[in-house]
This record gives structure tokens, sequence and C-alpha cells, in this order.
């Protein structure tokens, strides 16, 4: 058994215990950026599938598609879109990145599905997709991996300078981490020996799910801090209790002659609507 059958199959069984986690993370608090990184590890797992069939037994078209459709395709897009969601605090910015993930996935998986390949035999080296494609599928890919390379780049330029800025940053190292890992599926278009792909597939597995679970260490002890101030607000409430009798201090009157005639003062009454009337008239007269 070679060593890239080996590689792709720890690459296996790390993806599939990261979206088993992945999963379980976005059933107890579900949001945008923890789906989509379910997703792209998930096509990650399948990917690493394909690759350690195709190495044990010889890649074919139908694996060679799988792993352009999920490593190549999904996954990068997945993994950066879950940063832009994580990161952006525009709506704007997050919509239009929905809107160029479902575009890039739609067009570029019926491209990459239906295009026929070039006629070039396969074996149980790694299948290259300059190689195997013709123009329209291969040029598809270097627009999706350019546009996945800048939104990882700008992510972690966005991420420098709110942290120069001052600003709270709660999760660098797990965005650094999950651009690194979008970044090495980009870096699979490079004519690479064989033993290596599956070893980028397997780090980058490795990455997703160690920027995830910071993710979720951040937000739980934060819930943790916010659930401990309540706690203990609500303790101090309830020591103080009711004031004492001796502990009421009454309020001292303002200084002067309690004794004479004009203590207490007089009771003021309000004047009537008609009174400054009556008043006016009798001056006039």
């Amino acid at each position: 058994m070679s060593i890239s059958v080996l590689v792709a199959f720890a690459g296996v069984l790390v993806a599939a215990v990261g979206t088993g986690l992945l999963g379980g993370q976005c059933i107890r608090s579900p949001r945008i950026s923890c789906i989509a990184w379910t997703v792209g590890v998930f096509a990650l797992t399948v990917a690493l599938l394909a690759q350690s069939i195709g190495f044990a037994t010889g890649f074919a078209a139908w694996s060679f598609r799988v792993i352009q459709l999920t490593a190549q395709l999904l996954a990068p897009l997945m993994l950066a879109w879950g940063l832009v969601e994580l990161v952006a605090g525009n709506a704007a910015v997050r919509f239009a990145a929905r809107l160029i993930t479902a575009a890039l996935a739609v067009v570029d998986g019926v491209v990459l599905t239906t295009d026929p390949l070039a006629a070039k035999p396969f074996s149980k080296s790694w299948p290259s997709a300059s190689v195997h494609y013709q123009v329209i599928p291969h040029y598809a890919l270097v627009l999706t991996h350019l546009v996945v390379a800048l939104a990882a780049l700008a992510v972690l330029a966005v991420c420098v300078t709110r942290e120069r800025a001052g600003a709270a940053v709660a999760w660098p190292p797990a965005v650094t981490a999950l651009a690194a890992a979008a970044l090495l599926l980009v870096i699979m278009r490079v004519s690479l020996p064989s033993p290596v792909y599956p070893a980028l597939s397997l780090i980058t597995a490795g990455l997703v799910w160690f920027g995830t679970s910071r993710i979720g260490d951040v937000r739980a002890a934060s819930a943790r801090d916010a659930a401990d101030l309540a706690a203990v607000a609500e303790r101090a409430r309830r020591r103080q209790g009711p004031i004492p009798p001796d502990k009421l201090v009454a309020r001292t009157p303002a200084a002067g002659n309690f004794d004479g005639p004009d203590f207490p003062p007089a009771r003021r009454v309000a004047a009537r609507p008609g009174d400054r009337d009556r008043r006016d008239r009798k001056s006039v007269v």
C-alpha cells in the first residue's frame, strides 16, 4: 500500500470526525458560517475518499470529477464564504458573498460535471485539472480559486486592521487557520508530487477542525462569562435584601426655626384659570 493511500485514508478519518463535530455544533447553535464550514468539510471528506480509491486502484473519470467538484470547487468556496459570514459586519457584503458563492457553485458545478474530458489516460498518479479538463472548465476553476484567495486574504487583512485599531478580535487564530485551509485547497492546482495532494487535504481538514473548535471555545467562554456576571448580580441583589429599620436614616428638614409661626410652611393653593383675569380687571379699574 502506497504512502498516498495511507495519507488519504487518514485524511478521510480526520475529515469525517470534523464533519460530525461541526454538524453537532450546527445543531446546538445554527449559524450560516458553521453550516458553510460543515458542507466544506463534508465535501473534503468525499474528496479524500475518492483520492484513497484512486491512489489504490487507479483514477477514473468519475473519481476525477468527484475530486474536482468537492476538493477544488465546493470545499474552498464554503470555507471562504464562512469566513466572510463570520468577519463581515456589513449586511451588503454578506449578501454579495452569498450571491457570488451560489453563482459560482451552480455554474461551475454544471460545467465541471457536463463538460467532456480531454482524451488523456488515467493512472494511479494525481489527475491534474489542467491535463484532463478542457479550456472552459479549466478557467472556470481558475476564476473560482481567484475569488477564494481574494476573500481569504481580505478577511485576514480586515482582522489585522481591526486588531491594530484596538478593536476586540476574539478569534484571530481561528480566522488564520480557516483562511490557510482555503488557500491550501487553492494550492492543490499547482503541479506537485502525488503524495502531497492527500497530505494537503489532510492538513486542510485539521486546520478547519482547529479553527472551528477555537471559535466554539471563544463563544462558549463568552456565554459562560455573561452567565457568571448575571449570577453574581443576582446573588448581590438577594444578599442586599430589604433595608433594616435601624439602618434607615430620616431626612433632616432644612435649617430654620422649627418652633416659629412659619413652621410648618403654609399650604399653597394652585391658582385657578379665572383668577388671573379677575386680578387684571381690578388693576385696570
